[in-house]
């Protein structure tokens, strides 16, 4: 079949990845950090670049000033209006697309020997278009993914050209520009990390495993699957786990290097451990430093994290094997695409361990393709304290694994490439497969970018998968109230009173669907929602008192009530200043008693 050439290729990529998101052009500001974040940038006047890299603040949280400095930026040029905003980001994750073309071509001329194959365009066209990126395109705030994606494969490109010339400039370069990325996010502290994978990688000639050979590593790894499943089930020890793990690796150390010798050593796998762990050591201690640099104080939710760690440190490997197992699973199969992910299926501590098992594998071997699955399961490391859910607001999150998608598709190319090399008459079922695999994502990113247009049914489709979070209950109320359609809202706020476990009553929901109905001058059902929300909170909620208070005072001065209804209605507002006045005057004894003992 005759190749495009580079260009119809690219043009191609474009033109499919603009198709996809074109819905997302003329999606609504997330009522979720978008918003609050855009309000904050139009109500600050000035900004200082001080203020901004070195904020000095105490219990500082995410220190991520390149994203400020976008927002700064589109507040200058287009006023934060968000539909530039979101056309910025789909420009940006094409850029990244483009960036990943450009890396596969370079990663098959080193791995494979060849320029002309159609891998650098499936693998753009694959990451521009996988689901698994819809939430970080469509997300304004989830901007930090994209740029620090840009940063990291803009290193990358520099890393492989260093491994053809050995030039002292790109080595540099892609040191300083990976460094950057860290600006962006604190996830590039991985790639940081698996930096040395790339710099130490020398082309060889690749291995030739027979039938034979292969039959005997599958039955060996599903000896060792096996026995960490059981060891893991019934034992219930996750050291016992990492254990039956070590033992594999070194077994396959042994194995391989008994095998391939030339290709293969023990002082390169000891050499290659030590180096990824001195440079995870020297990562943490410039993640300290630099917090240590820019905060007054570290965040307590990070120490809080750090605390449940080694408190349980037996039950801090289940969830990050979980985790890990959750999100290799989520980009082979990413449905179903979810927001809010809170919690999962305790069967991906499983799936974990298989992953693990592989992992061994791709630290003994010294392919290219293997490298680049490595630094993507490093780019995701960071992301794995983060299913404590003590630092973020959800435990999981589909974008933690935008950067790492781009690595493994490469990868997954390479590998399919050589495999094509061995089997060249299925080559023709492969391609039918790809233009499948690739159809299939373009059809559930474009449904996805559908539903990201709007709140409410972005929304809607969170609360259905995650029906029990009381704060996702009230996000979707507030979408329906803008939206104008106060009955559904009407009917969200009743399921989230009686349906939703909640050890306090959450006023948010009673404020907002009140004045709602204030708004539209249902005075009366607004009153009685009033109290029958103050009578739940034993009229001990001062938000409640106030809107109450103001809304029968409103309603007494237009005379919309009869005189026995008056009558009562001054009575009440009588008993509610009275309430009001005391939950005042015991903050203002608690506030005394505390300046006293400070």
């Amino acid at each position: 079949m005759k190749k495009l050439s580079i260009h119809y290729q690219i043009m191609f990529i474009i033109a499919a990845t603009l198709a996809v998101y074109y819905p997302t052009n003329f999606a609504e500001i997330c009522l979720i950090d978008d918003y609050g974040a855009i309000s904050y940038f139009f109500s600050e006047e000035t900004f200082s670049l001080k203020s901004i890299f070195f904020p000095h603040s105490a219990d500082g949280g995410y220190y991520r000033p390149l994203i400020m400095l976008s927002y700064i930026l589109d507040k200058q040029l287009w006023f934060l209006h968000e539909r530039l905003m979101h056309f910025e980001s789909i420009l940006a994750h094409l850029v990244n697309g483009l960036l990943v073309y450009y890396i596969c071509r370079e990663a098959v001329y080193l791995h494979l020997k060849q320029s002309e194959t159609w891998l650098p365009f499936f693998a753009a066209l694959m990451f521009t278009i996988h689901p698994i990126t819809t939430e970080s395109v469509n997300w304004i705030s989830g901007r930090t993914d994209i740029m620090m994606g840009t940063f990291v494969l803009v290193s990358v490109m520099f890393l492989f050209r260093y491994v053809q010339n050995r030039s002292k400039l790109l080595f540099v370069l892609a040191i300083i520009i990976g460094f950057v990325a860290c600006f962006a996010k604190e996830a590039a502290f991985g790639y940081l990390i698996a930096f040395p994978l790339l710099t130490l990688y020398k082309v060889e000639v690749r291995p030739n495993h027979n039938c034979l050979i292969n039959i005997l590593k599958l039955r060996r790894y599903i000896l060792y699957f096996v026995c960490s499943f059981m060891a893991a089930l019934f034992v219930g020890s996750y050291w016992l786990v990492l254990c039956i793990v070590l033992l594999y690796f070194i077994h396959i150390t042994y194995k391989e290097s008994e095998v391939f010798r030339i290709t293969l050593s023990l002082q390169r796998i000891s050499n290659l451990i030590g180096i990824i762990l001195t440079t995870s050591l020297l990562c943490i201690c410039l993640f300290v430093f630099l917090r240590r640099l820019v905060f007054t104080s570290n965040v307590s939710k990070i120490g809080q994290t750090m605390a449940l760690m080694l408190a349980d440190l037996n039950y801090t490997i289940s969830l990050f094997l979980g985790a890990l197992g959750f999100y290799v699973k989520k980009f082979f199969l990413p449905l179903p695409l979810n927001f809010f992910i809170i919690e999962i299926d305790p069967l991906y501590d499983f799936a974990g361990i298989a992953v693990l098992l592989l992992l061994c594998h791709l630290i003994v071997s010294n392919a290219l393709p293997a490298i680049l699955s490595l630094i993507g399961l490093l780019i995701l490391l960071p992301a794995l304290p983060f299913a404590f859910g003590t630092i973020a607001w959800t435990a999981y999150a589909e974008r933690y694994i935008y950067l790492s998608s781009a690595f493994w598709i490469v990868a997954l190319c390479l590998w399919g490439a050589q495999w094509l090399e061995n089997n060249p008459a299925r080559k023709t079922l492969v391609t039918s497969m790809a233009v499948i695999i690739c159809l299939s994502s373009a059809c559930l990113t474009f449904w996805r970018n559908i539903v990201w247009q709007s709140n409410v049914t972005l929304m809607r489709d969170t609360v259905t998968q995650t029906p029990k979070i009381r704060k996702l209950r009230n996000i979707y109320i507030k979408a329906l109230l803008d939206h104008g359609l106060t009955n559904e809202a009407l009917k969200q706020y009743r399921l989230a009173a009686t349906d939703l476990p909640s050890p306090a009553h959450d006023e948010q929901a009673d404020l907002m669907i009140g004045g709602k109905l204030v708004s539209e001058h249902n005075y009366k059902e607004a009153f009685q929602l009033y109290h029958d929300a103050l009578q739940r909170t034993e009229f001990t909620s001062e938000p409640l008192l106030k809107a109450s208070i103001k809304l029968l005072i409103t309603m007494q001065s237009f005379d919309i009530t009869s005189e026995a209804e008056r009558t009562l209605n001054s009575e009440l507002l009588k008993k509610y200043y009275y309430l009001l006045d005391g939950i005042i005057a015991k903050k203002r004894n608690l506030h005394n008693q505390g300046d006293q003992k400070s």
